[in-house]
């Protein structure tokens, strides 16, 4: 889309650079603070200057990010392959080296960056009118760049304070709810048939499962599941004939991380769970298989980290990207409940839900900011409690075909969900319940 075609007959435009490239795992939350303010506002601007938010992401990952944050009124723009943001200071590509030493950029650094920009038409001309100050204007002396000043109703009414608190405040209670809060470090396939499911999900995902058993995992037969990236999805853990006649059965379980596996679990069990494996350590942390009050099972695990990766989170969960689980899913027998739970031992939050009619609700549940997956009442054909997973693909109408020529069963058709994307759910050859979400191309 040019830049012409943003106007839509008005003489101005409102362009923000919101910092979210594609590198990063998670927006900025001062950019995030903001666009909640602005959002209710934005609804009354468009007749004289439409706004814009730009970020160096996928516009799927933006709108998804939009709809998780409830802002209806902003449109969003994709900003992956063209050159705004570096014309126009949305990054530091064009910094000249005083602003890049000012930023103690290396060499070879480049980092996104927060700014307002407005144009204005006249005829065939349209002119840069304003910018603000945060990424051309050097900071005097014991000031800080805010940039966002004049839109900013929470800075605006901390300034008010004695203390004047500052932009630091945002981002301290941002990283607090992210490292306070567990997140979904892995996931783990238990099936009697780890070949069969090798070639179902490498047919409908594009994932490569290994062919033989992992030595680091000792007797079990227990595999990676590698993306196309490089990186792992998760892992495949083979029923023998034991498992399943002590009544294992093909299903998908995810791994929460937990500073204290030994504390998790007794506190799990005080308050209704069930232990279904002690605390146990493996060569790549401890673990412990448990289940909440109601009877969904989970992971819980410390992990040990590779050397030099150690402050770096787990990506197998994303909340926009293919091959990554996207989506989890609590199928479960009393809702209130188990959301108290999640959030008494876990440190999510709830907050938004859509209705089911008769069913009652579908409840969002978020670590920080992050839209994590959702809470809904158990419901026919779910035997037990259960955490279900959904499945990045690139192309839903094509997951959905190759689960059907790939001896999986479809439970359901794809369905639009918010944000324009499509989900669907099935059970895999071997018989796990499955959900996969992706765009229709």
């Amino acid at each position: 889309m040019k830049l012409s075609e943003l106007f839509a007959g008005k003489p101005t435009i409102i362009l923000y650079s919101f910092m979210w490239s594609a590198d990063r795992d998670v927006p900025c939350s001062g950019c995030t603070h903001l666009l909640d303010s602005i959002d209710g506002g934005a609804r009354y601007i468009d007749d004289r200057a439409p706004l814009y938010i730009v970020a160096k992401s996928p516009i799927a990952r933006l709108t998804e990010w939009a709809r998780v944050r409830g802002w209806p009124h902003m449109t969003f723009l994709s900003d992956v392959t063209t050159r705004y943001s570096a014309d126009y200071f949305g990054d530091t590509r064009k910094f000249p080296p005083a602003m890049r030493a000012e930023r103690k950029l290396k060499p070879g650094e480049e980092w996104d960056e927060t700014i307002f920009n407005v144009f204005r038409k006249d005829g065939d001309t349209i002119r840069h009118h304003w910018g603000s100050e945060m990424a051309f204007a050097p900071e005097d002396p014991g000031q800080h760049h805010r940039a966002g000043d004049l839109v900013d109703s929470l800075w605006g009414l901390l300034d008010m304070t004695p203390r004047r608190s500052r932009g630091l405040f945002f981002h301290r209670r941002r990283r607090k709810e992210m490292t306070d809060a567990s997140n979904f470090i892995w996931y783990e396939l238990m099936t009697p048939d780890p070949a069969g499911a090798a070639r179902f999900y490498g047919a409908v995902v594009g994932w490569t499962i290994a062919t033989t058993r992992d030595p680091a995992a000792g007797d079990m037969d227990y595999r990676m599941i590698g993306r196309s990236d490089g990186g792992h999805a998760g892992g495949v853990l083979a029923l023998n004939a034991d498992m399943l006649a002590g009544g294992a059965r093909p299903i998908w379980i995810p791994y929460l991380h937990v500073a204290d596996v030994d504390a998790a679990v007794a506190a799990i069990k005080a308050d209704g769970g069930s232990v279904q494996m002690p605390p146990m350590d493996i060569p790549v942390g401890r673990i412990a298989m448990v289940t909440d009050p109601q009877g969904a099972a989970f992971y819980v695990m410390d992990p040990k980290p590779p050397e030099g990766m150690e402050t770096q989170e787990s990506d197998v969960f994303s909340v926009t990207e293919a091959q990554h689980v996207r989506w989890n899913e609590l199928a479960t027998s009393d809702p209130d409940a188990a959301i108290a739970f999640y959030k008494k031992h876990f440190g999510w939050r709830q907050e938004g839900e859509m209705p089911m009619g008769e069913l009652g609700a579908y409840r969002f549940i978020q670590r920080g900011d992050i839209g994590l997956g959702a809470v809904m009442p158990l419901m026919e054909g779910y035997p037990v409690p259960v955490w279900n997973i959904y499945i990045g693909v690139d192309d839903i109408d094509r997951a959905r075909e190759a689960v059907a020529t790939n001896g999986g069963t479809i439970t359901s058709e794809p369905m639009e969900i918010p944000g324009g994307e499509y989900a669907m759910n099935a059970i895999d050859p071997q018989g796990a319940p499955v959900g996969f979400v992706g765009p229709r191309q």
